[in-house]
């Protein structure tokens, strides 16, 4: 998961006028806190309602997405990854011993990537399954990729 280090180096990258880039892709604008703090809220909240019953699913369709984001370092339009957060969440706070994500995208996640040996660090496992047609030329054409993590 993102350490606290990594999550305060963010914030304070924040400017209060125009942008400061991350990486090529990746950028942050005054807004930036308050859409990035309410993407990971988000899923928070969906894990919330669903574990305590107020829900039987969840969908948040959050940006920035978080697929790309590394555990130390915001990619590919991506500062956390909102999905492993979500994750994290549900083992540490309501004891969930397994979790799946399925990721449908049109490229390579590779924060779900790094994530997982992250994530299992925690007590726990995680599996991250994905479809994606790559329309770039620096990944496959067609992939299916299915990760797992030890358990």
């Amino acid at each position: 998961m993102h350490d606290r280090d990594y999550v305060e180096e963010v914030l304070a990258a924040i400017p209060s006028k125009g942008l400061v880039h991350f990486d090529a892709d990746t950028s942050v604008s005054p807004g930036s806190r308050d859409a990035i703090l309410r993407a990971a809220g988000a899923v928070i909240e969906a894990v919330d309602m669903v574990m305590k019953g107020d829900v039987q699913n969840a969908f948040c369709a959050v940006r920035p997405p978080g697929h790309h984001a590394l555990p130390d370092r915001a990619m590919g339009f991506c500062v956390f990854n909102n999905v492993a957060v979500g994750a994290a969440h549900a083992r540490e706070v309501h004891g969930v011993a397994r979790v799946a994500v399925i990721d449908f995208t049109n490229e390579w996640p590779s924060g779900h990537d790094q994530m997982r040996y992250t994530l299992q660090d925690l007590e726990g496992w995680m599996t991250a399954a994905g479809f994606t047609r790559q329309q770039t030329f620096d990944f496959p054409e067609n992939s299916f990729y299915v990760l797992y993590g030890k358990s």
